[in-house]
């Protein structure tokens, strides 16, 4: 219900999360609506987020006060240089099951 309520009145677009601002919007419209409740403790809004949304988190985090406490899960956290020149080139997800069930090829005993 929160986030439907946020969802109407946000302007952003799902463009990504990297290097658009559009879910931190869509975040920032949530705990806007949110706290306009009642049984709302503005005090203790929290926010969770695995992969992308670690890295919402982090970027809605030092964007406002409002969120109190924050937990990152294997959160994608780097600078946009950092993103684009080294995250790029990373396995597929085809590569990454057969480096799980196979082992790297270097690796003794595998």
């Amino acid at each position: 219900m929160h986030w439907l309520l946020a969802r109407q009145y946000s302007p952003s677009l799902a463009r990504g999360a990297y290097g658009s601002p559009d879910y931190v919007v869509d975040v920032l419209n949530a705990v806007g609506a949110i706290k306009q409740y009642a049984d709302t403790a503005p005090a203790r809004i929290g926010m969770y987020g695995h992969s992308m949304g670690g890295y919402i988190t982090l970027r809605v985090m030092v964007t406002t006060r409002d969120i109190k406490a924050g937990v990152i899960w294997a959160g994608v956290v780097a600078s946009y240089p950092d993103l684009v020149n080294n995250w790029s080139s990373l396995p597929s997800a085809l590569e990454w099951q057969l480096l799980w069930l196979a082992g790297v090829p270097a690796e003794p005993g595998r």
